[in-house]
């Protein structure tokens, strides 16, 4: 039997190059002789499957730059090439692109339709994977793993795209419009604590050897998730977290609380800590007067004391 008539229809269809084909082969053979077993394939496979994405990527980025260039939907004049490499799940790709002079500026389209950030040298795929593997392990760990895939990434740069990750998020939450509809709510709660990591290289020179994350958890009391009230969960829950001043933290706490809720409408803020004493500061740092006055309180060890019948009956009568 030919290499032609063991092949399946979607090879006899001329989808994918010769040499792909030839390659394929090879390895079929080399399975049939016993010379190769189930995780060499999967390896060898994986590997030609992302030398054909990265491949594939480039070319239709250049076809993406050359559509936009003829389609002259764009300003100025182009001034040329320019080319980074990107990190992304197939490896590193070269991103080639056009330049475009405009009035006291330069441009690229390219860019802006995709969502490329200026330097922007790892994609936002990779950004959020070794983002999420970090927060489960340690820097080098998080590259060791990346590495079992091929993507080489070092422990600083693992930890680059955690801070990258960190200013989109706080940028997007920026940028997003006020509810045009402010809720109201019998019972708001403001419960901070703070967690420290262990810093590794650079940072522990510039911020010691541990860096305390200030996170805080707004919630309107608790709700059950069953008609039998077995169970209880948060309810209308929003997490801040940030490696900022305590200042800050509360300005984020404080945004949140005008941007959401009716606050005259609220029936009481109830903020919570374990009494460290930063987080002791929310009612002095918010803005809203209404927030400072009788309609709050502060109790320490919020989560462990107190349940919402007691929370209830601190709310003031209303007039």
């Amino acid at each position: 039997m030919s290499k032609r008539d063991l092949a399946s229809p979607l090879f006899k269809g001329g989808l994918f190059p010769v040499e792909l084909f030839d390659y394929t082969y090879s390895l079929s053979q080399q399975a049939a002789e016993g010379k190769i077993d189930f995780t060499q394939l999967e390896k060898k496979i994986f590997k030609m499957v992302k030398v054909f994405g990265a491949l594939l990527m480039e070319e239709i980025l250049r076809q993406a730059d050359e559509l936009i260039y003829q389609s002259k939907e764009h300003d100025g004049k182009s001034e040329g090439f320019r080319e980074m490499g990107i990190q992304n799940l197939f490896g590193e790709i070269l991103y080639r692109r056009r330049i475009y002079r405009t009035t006291g500026d330069f441009r690229y389209p390219l860019d802006e339709k995709l969502g490329i950030e200026k330097k922007q040298t790892i994609s936002p795929t990779l950004s959020q994977v070794s983002a999420y593997l970090a927060t489960q392990n340690s820097y080098r760990q998080s590259a060791r793993i990346l590495e079992q895939f091929e993507l080489y990434m070092s422990h600083q740069r693992i930890h680059k795209a955690v801070q990258e990750q960190g200013e989109r998020i706080n940028k997007h939450r920026e940028q997003m419009p006020e509810n045009e509809i402010k809720r109201k709510a019998e019972i708001v709660l403001v419960e901070s604590d703070g967690v420290y990591v262990s810093l590794q290289g650079k940072d522990r020179n510039k911020y010691g050897t541990n860096l305390e994350i200030k996170n805080g958890c707004i919630y309107e009391g608790w709700e059950a998730e069953n008609p039998a009230k077995t169970e209880y969960r948060l309810k209308n829950p929003k997490v801040i977290a940030t490696t900022d001043s305590s200042k800050e933290y509360w300005e984020k706490v404080d945004n949140y609380l005008q941007k959401t809720y009716e606050i005259e409408k609220v029936g009481l803020f109830v903020f919570g800590s374990d009494g460290s004493s930063w987080e002791k500061k929310g009612l002095k740092l918010t803005q809203d007067p209404y927030i400072r006055s009788t309609n709050s309180t502060f109790i320490d060890g919020l989560n462990k004391s107190l349940d919402l019948g007691s929370l209830q009956s601190l709310i003031p009568l209303k007039q």
